[in-house]
């Protein structure tokens, strides 16, 4: 705990310090001016603990209000310390390029400017994350493979990832993607995982309405991280009611020639105090006879998926969620988000953008989305096809 909240309040704490600096430095004016905005911003560095601290004696709205305002200022902090420091970079390399090109010097920008540009800039991405956060698009994926049979129809499995139902959820993202599963017919809906990030009463109701509008439609999940954090015990309650059955290291068919195996998040060991299930456990070897599919919520892949796995769905990363976070995020994941990449070993690996939002309700440059793979043997028709 002590390591987290050094590093929460140096990263927190130097994004704050240095915009409100640039700020300052670019419009002026006394202390007294500047203190109340200050003043604001030490206590939203404050308030996701508070938050945490007194979460049980807040009402459903206060909690919702606090818990939107804390990650929307978040938001605006990390924007205006990225501009800044562009400027920055920008204005000192005109200054190293000067010293050849003397007529570049006046290519600095001013400090009150990028102050201007920078208090312009950030209502304009909170309008353009809320638009595009409030966007869910259904991305369609086919994919052949010779180790299903011609003969066999085709899987149709929609994967929602990282929809982060809680507190700062937008209900009407969820009827979009409600909307979507209607829309694009599975015979199997799956999580993979952080469908959940909290524990309130008003997801029993949310959840319910996907049950409830998807009875024939075979509904499976694994845990992701943040379901951990909300309780593993509860989040499984909350996905069964919702009509999932939750894989945490278990295999099941999927009609003829195809096999779905999901594993928990590697949190849920850690907070159980010992070592989860891996898919080097739970992958049959050697590789099955029939197409399998793996259900893990980080993308991360091993020597066992690579060699007894066909088709890794995953999430978890957001594709960053706000630009340019992703450039961050690539740094610790490092596979290309909504696309299909090969290994040699035949596995192929999808890492969706995600489908709701953690933290800011915003997304930047990284569209949200619910994706449906059509999965037949080489040489299958497609529907339409044919005579």
């Amino acid at each position: 705990m002590l390591v987290f909240l050094l590093t929460y309040f140096t990263i927190y704490g130097g994004m704050t310090v240095y915009a409100l600096h640039r700020l300052g430095r670019g419009f002026g004016g006394p202390l007294r001016v500047w203190l109340p905005l200050r003043i604001l911003a030490l206590g939203m560095v404050f308030l996701p603990m508070l938050i945490h601290r007194f979460d049980a004696g807040l009402t459903p709205l206060a909690a919702r209000l606090l818990t939107g305002s804390a990650w929307v200022w978040l938001a605006l902090t990390f924007w205006a310390m990225c501009a800044f420091l562009a400027v920055d970079v920008w204005n000192l390399a005109v200054v190293g390029a000067g010293r050849w090109l003397p007529g570049l010097a006046g290519w600095q920008m001013a400090p009150r400017l990028a102050a201007l540009a920078v208090s312009g800039l950030l209502p304009a991405l909170c309008l353009w994350g809320w638009i595009e956060g409030g966007t869910v698009h259904l991305r369609t994926v086919e994919i052949e493979s010779p180790r299903l049979p011609a003969g066999v129809p085709a899987l149709r499995l929609l994967q929602i990832a990282d929809m982060h139902l809680g507190r700062t959820a937008r209900r009407g993202v969820w009827e979009q993607v409600l909307e979507q599963v209607r829309t694009a017919q599975p015979d199997v809906l799956v999580s993979t995982g952080d469908l959940l990030d909290a524990s309130d009463a008003f997801l029993n109701e949310w959840l319910n309405r996907l049950r409830d509008s998807t009875p024939a439609v075979a509904k499976y999940a694994v845990l992701g991280n943040h379901e951990v954090y909300t309780g593993a015990a509860r989040s499984r309650e909350l996905l069964t009611a919702g009509g999932f059955s939750v894989l945490g290291g278990d295999a099941v068919r999927l009609g003829s020639g195809i096999l779905l195996v999901g594993i928990d998040d590697p949190a849920v060991g850690r907070r159980q105090g010992e070592a989860g299930r891996t898919e080097a456990a739970v992958l049959p070897s050697p590789r099955a006879a029939a197409f399998t599919i793996l259900l893990k919520h980080r993308p991360e892949v091993t020597l066992a998926a690579r060699q007894r796995c066909d088709l890794q769905l995953s999430g978890h990363s957001h594709a960053g969620q706000i630009f340019p976070f992703g450039w961050v995020v690539r740094l610790v994941h490092p596979y290309p988000h909504a696309r299909l990449i090969a290994f040699s070993e035949g596995l192929r690996l999808y890492v969706s953008r995600g489908t709701g939002t953690w933290g800011p309700p915003f997304r930047v440059l990284t569209p949200a989305e619910v994706t449906l793979f059509i999965v037949r043997g080489t040489g299958a028709a497609a529907p339409g096809e044919g005579s």
